[in-house]
């Protein structure tokens, strides 16, 4: 059934087998008959999720390893970092931590990184959709951490260039200077070289009721986060006034000398109600921190940039195949002292 499942997502998803062939795929390997856990990072889509497979095959097909696991095993989040995966991949056998990261464009491309058990990326191969992996005589690889996904990135082949009326995307990546290493990398919509942030990227691409509700659920999000602050910093404030009250000299109503203890000591009054604001507080910010703004999901974002794009190049279709201005034609005729004079004009 997995492998069914996983067939489906690949014919749905492009062709991934022909980028990433066995020789070439084994060669990011460098370390003989080593176990690897390949798991796809990022958004979990359909494409992300075949590449991973694509790759997974091509590592058991060529031989040169003597284990080949999937992400089954794990609780892969979209929001995990290289690191994180590879921290969770603790507890399996393997040696070396494949993570397949795919990134929409005018040609797809999927990163492969390969993380040693302590998190260093020592390795790493970049593809694109349909097209077979730069043989390794002439694709950069470097060892010891250096190769990042930013340097796949760099030396990925480069597609077409887009007309500037195109939506494009910006490829980006964080960087550790002390190790050379990239734990993240991302990619951001370009419209006529600026970044399409929030609601003007729905705008641009026609869709005004996704924009007013990112407004909205971005709206939601900041009172959420702002009102769940407050009440935990004021129920906090507020418990720690009435503890310091309770303990300090001033505590006891009646106090017996004769005994020195204290008969009658104050009550609390805003010890409990301020905690149970602050927790309350506490609740409503980590919940206003995880409302997502977007009304929809990263692949349905970059659907808009392809219908986007699609629209534009047919609407320079038309207007370089609709027929030019009609040819106008005069002709005068004048009769002269010796004769007639005839012209004959032409307007376009």
């Amino acid at each position: 059934m997995l492998a069914m499942m996983l067939t489906a997502l690949t014919l749905a998803a492009g062709d991934w087998t022909v980028t990433f062939t066995p020789e070439e795929t084994a060669s990011s390997i460098d370390r003989p008959n080593a176990a690897v856990l390949v798991v796809s990072g990022g958004e979990q889509s359909p494409s992300t999720l075949a590449a991973a497979s694509a790759v997974a095959r091509a590592l058991t097909a060529s031989g040169k390893t003597r284990l080949v696991m999937t992400q089954e095993s794990l609780a892969v989040l979209p929001q995990d970092s290289d690191a994180a995966l590879v921290k969770k991949a603790q507890v399996l056998p393997v040696d070396l931590v494949l993570v397949v990261r795919t990134f929409p464009g005018a040609a797809e491309l999927a990163v492969c990184t390969v993380y040693d058990r302590s998190a260093t990326a020592v390795s790493a191969v970049s593809g694109t959709l349909g097209q077979p992996l730069v043989p390794r005589a002439v694709r950069l690889t470097a060892i010891a951490g250096r190769t990042t996904v930013g340097d796949a990135l760099r030396e990925s082949p480069k597609a077409t260039e887009p007309s500037r009326d195109h939506i494009t995307f910006g490829r980006n990546s964080t960087l550790n200077l002390k190790s050379g290493a990239a734990p993240s990398a991302w990619v951001t919509p370009l419209y006529k070289g600026e970044q399409l942030e929030g609601a003007r990227f729905y705008e641009v691409v026609g869709r005004a009721d996704l924009a007013r509700q990112y407004r909205q659920r971005t709206a939601v999000k900041v009172v959420t986060v702002s009102l769940g602050g407050i009440a935990m910093l004021a129920g906090s404030l507020a418990a720690l006034a009435d503890l310091s009250r309770l303990t300090g000299s001033s505590s006891c109503l009646i106090y017996d000398a004769a005994t020195a203890r204290c008969l009658r000591s104050q009550s609390s009054s805003l010890l409990v109600p301020g905690l149970g604001v602050a927790a309350g507080g506490l609740v409503a910010l980590l919940v206003g921190v995880f409302i997502e703004p977007h009304p929809v999901g990263t692949r349905e974002r970059y659907d808009f940039v392809s219908g986007f794009n699609e629209r534009v190049d047919r609407e320079k279709g038309a207007k370089s195949s609709a027929p030019g201005p009609a040819v106008e034609v005069q002709v005068a005729v004048v009769p002269t002292p010796v004769g007639v004079s005839a012209s004959l004009a032409l307007a376009f």
